[in-house]
């Protein structure tokens, strides 16, 4: 039985035993949407995953479909949104990755959605109607060709996440700058921002090269959407070193460039809290960009998992998360160091989050890693330069706040939860303007 049979076996059987809520017919080969397969599953799907197909149009029908909250049509042929989406009242999560989009219509997107996915496509303008998404908390727009950003997204107030990396921009708007929630920003790649690259000014700051058949490649150490990362074994110049090598996927990520990935991590240069960079690959197979990384001791783990369907922009735990608080401190403290050194060097990490903190559970030291949409503003004036750390204080208010959730209660440190619940609301202050700066919060936290 071939994929698509068995894919279509599964949501028949199914809709036949009750209420089907998710379909996946994903890679399948179809050209239109299977509206005669789905539709006896009208009143209850919720989710329908159509990606990897060539797809380019969808049926008026579809507005039938009123509980349906999740669509995915990423790797289609779409060339513009279809309007009837506009129409469906559940929908709140919506993929268009790597289609042929080059409009977006008005109206086409509904009031409902809350997690807007165009990365990779041929977008030249957003509708001004995308200002009614006043619950949009994620978007997604890396990799198109946008020139300016519509004014009424400033009604977009519960933002939280935005990628904008790769595009036509040749500003960041003042509104934007001025929301409320908004914590994640990538901007890289952008007329305003290319010229920010230290690495493209002072050649010492690119690293050495590093032939790929001097490398042993082993095992997969994990996989994000940038890369995958492995340990392998240097052999140069008779030394021999244990390292990790991570191999970018070719193309735009949702974050951003895989080249402007390796040019932040190679400016953001040796501290103890950033992994940092041996070497950027040369002569890898198929013309692939690597770098090669410190291998990180086996006693590093992840801090946490990446957001779910559930939680959109705020990660996730094991059910029994429980952390100390001089663990916190020692989190805090160390992630708030490399935050500091990224910012005085004028590059933003982006993704400041717990699924991108390694942490040393023996010693304590926290690790941030995975610089997908680290951005460069070294270009850009004082207001911008200090509204851009506002945004990045509250992503880690962000974590302080997931981390103090799961804190145990040590006895004698009321003190200490008490200042570090000071910190938490200074950081998520909803005027961008009013929250402290990185090396404020370094003196404030220095005695604990």
């Amino acid at each position: 039985m071939t994929e698509f049979n068995s894919k279509v076996a599964a949501v028949r059987g199914a809709i036949l035993e009750g209420a089907l809520i998710e379909a996946d017919l994903s890679n399948s080969g179809l050209v239109d949407f299977p509206l005669e397969l789905l539709w006896p599953a009208r009143d209850s799907l919720e989710l329908i995953n159509l990606g990897g197909n060539s797809i380019s149009s969808l049926p008026d029908e579809i507005r039938h479909f009123t509980k349906l909250r999740v669509l995915f049509f990423a790797g289609n042929k779409f060339a513009r949104l279809p309007s009837v989406l506009g129409t469906m009242p559940s929908l709140y999560m919506l993929s268009f990755k790597s289609n042929c989009l080059e409009e977006v219509p008005e109206d086409s997107l509904s009031p409902s959605v809350g997690w807007l996915i165009l990365t990779d496509n041929k977008i030249k303008s957003l509708p001004r109607s995308i200002g009614s998404l006043v619950g949009l908390r994620k978007c997604m727009l890396a990799a198109n060709e946008l020139t300016e950003l519509p004014a009424e997204m400033s009604n977009c107030r519960d933002l939280e996440l935005l990628r904008l990396a790769a595009n036509k921009l040749s500003s960041l708007p003042d509104w934007l700058l001025r929301l409320p929630k908004l914590s994640w920003l990538a901007f890289a790649g952008n007329p305003f921002a290319a010229s920010s690259s230290p690495v493209e000014a002072c050649a010492d700051l690119r690293a050495q090269e590093v032939q790929f058949t001097d490398l042993e490649m082993q095992e997969k150490l994990g996989e994000g959407a940038s890369g995958v990362v492995y340990r392998a074994v240097w052999r140069a110049h008779a030394h021999t070193s244990d390292v990790a090598v991570k191999l970018f996927k070719s193309g735009a990520t949702s974050d951003g460039l895989p080249e402007d990935e390796m040019k932040a991590m190679e400016a953001a240069g040796a501290h103890e809290n950033c992994a940092g960079v041996l070497g950027r690959l040369a002569g890898a197979p198929d013309k692939g960009m690597g770098l090669v990384l410190p291998l990180l001791p086996p006693s590093f783990s992840g801090l946490g998992g990446p957001p779910s369907f559930q939680s959109v922009t705020r990660d996730t735990f094991p059910p029994n998360s429980r952390f100390s608080l001089s663990s916190v401190v020692k989190i805090l403290k160390g992630v708030l160091s490399v935050l500091a050194h990224l910012h005085s060097k004028r590059i933003t990490h982006g993704d400041v989050y717990a699924h991108n903190v390694l942490v040393d559970f023996i010693s304590g030291r926290p690790v941030l890693s995975d610089f997908g949409a680290a951005s460069f503003y070294s270009s850009l004036d004082a207001h911008t330069s200090r509204r851009l750390q506002g945004i990045e204080v509250r992503a880690l208010g962000c974590l302080l706040d997931d981390l103090l959730q799961r804190a145990g209660d040590d006895e004698g440190e009321g003190g200490v939860l008490g200042l570090l619940q000071q910190v938490l609301e200074r950081c998520m202050a909803p005027d961008p303007s009013l929250r402290p700066l990185f090396s404020e919060l370094q003196a404030e936290l220095a005695g604990l």
